[in-house]
């Protein structure tokens, strides 16, 4: 009898992009049966914390610990899902910043239903910095809207250095 785990995808959109990278990636384990589930829209840390503990529920099925493919943009729900006694296949940590590092480039992703108001604005917002232009916002809302906040965050709380106030 061939051996049985459940995979998830999980995605703060449809789940589509996780499901067609997983099952890319599945499809290299002949004899492996997988119990596929996705969870679409998780986009929330209370939206996380109830994929954690579905994933957490079967993790203690003992049908060997689950794997979960992610394509979740946001840090703090990612990090929910993260500790899941799973395997944790994040898709985007693993390629999108090697993409950019490599090739120079910038992403913007996570838009959802607001991309037509936020699209055009965080574009503006990135070409200004890349030009050393003045920002289209004033400083604080930059600020909150800098890609970078979430590790100026980490930093801050552990008291490293390169931190600002």
């Amino acid at each position: 009898m061939p051996q049985r785990r459940t995979v998830f995808f999980v995605s703060d959109g449809t789940g589509i992009t996780a499901q067609m990278l997983g099952h890319s990636l599945l499809t290299q384990f002949e004899g492996m049966e997988f119990n596929q589930v996705t969870l679409p829209f998780v986009d929330s840390v209370d939206k996380a914390q109830d994929c954690l503990q579905r994933i957490e529920r079967e993790a203690l099925r003992g049908n060997g610990q689950p794997i979960v493919f992610s394509t979740l943009v946001n840090g703090d729900v990612r990090e929910v899902v993260r500790r899941a006694n799973a395997l944790f296949v994040d898709f985007f940590e693993a390629f999108i910043g090697p993409l950019e590092g490599a090739a120079a480039l910038y992403g913007a992703f996570a838009y959802g239903s607001r991309g037509l108001l936020w699209a055009g604005l965080g574009a503006e917002l990135l070409a200004s910095r890349m030009e050393g232009e003045p920002l289209p916002l004033e400083a604080p809302l930059a600020g909150a809207l800098d890609p970078g906040r979430f590790a100026l965050r980490a930093r801050r709380r552990a008291g490293s250095p390169g931190s600002r106030p």
